[in-house]
């Protein structure tokens, strides 16, 4: 008997990606996930539209489990929950093996402080979707700072050991080895609340 799957509002499931949902696969399978803590990652696409993000996907490899539009309530998967994505650099730690799920956000970091509410409301529900089929708590115990914090408190950015214990919602700008500041400022407490 196969097991049950359950599906929410945009058809996401934890092993493969639904056919409700708006699809556009990576060519290329992600990592198998470590056995760390499950972990969401938050990035910002630097672009104005999901279509050109994806384009950018295409030409680097570096592709997450989502890409999400807030201004256009748009949601495309492109790996399963199952295995890692590649987003991430793994410049000396192998992030991508985390159990991270990674969304990138279209739109830009220096920008996300000022976004509306019904922006924020969007991806906090595609970020309860996301819970709700992978555990990942509702909770972080990191600052999300804009460039000029980012560069003047280097200590937001995990350690290796930080990164192997960590479980929650973090940002791009948390991910040790990395030298990105996305998300930016973006309303973390908002994004978290139920």
């Amino acid at each position: 008997m196969p097991p049950t799957v359950t599906t929410c509002a945009y058809g996401l499931r934890p092993l493969t990606i639904s056919s409700l949902a708006e699809q556009v696969r990576s060519p290329v399978n992600g990592p198998r996930f470590n056995a760390f803590p499950w972990r969401g990652v938050l990035h910002t696409t630097e672009g104005s539209t999901a279509d050109a993000a994806i384009d950018s996907f295409r030409g680097n490899n570096f592709w997450p489990h989502f890409t999400i539009d807030p201004k256009r309530l748009r949601v495309v998967q492109h790996l399963p929950l199952s295995i890692g994505s590649r987003a991430l650099s793994d410049n000396g730690i192998q992030a991508n093996h985390a159990r991270c799920i990674q969304i990138e956000i279209v739109g830009k970091a220096a920008e996300t402080p000022g976004w509306a509410p019904e922006q924020l409301a969007f991806i906090r529900e595609v970020m309860r979707d996301i819970e709700d089929k992978v555990p990942i708590p509702r909770t972080s115990s990191r600052r999300f700072l804009d460039a000029a914090g980012v560069n003047a408190t280097p200590g937001n950015r995990m350690t290796p050991a930080e990164w192997k214990g960590f479980s929650g919602w973090c940002g791009h700008q948390h991910v040790p080895g990395e030298n990105h500041w996305d998300p930016g400022g973006i309303d973390i407490d908002t994004l978290l609340k139920t």
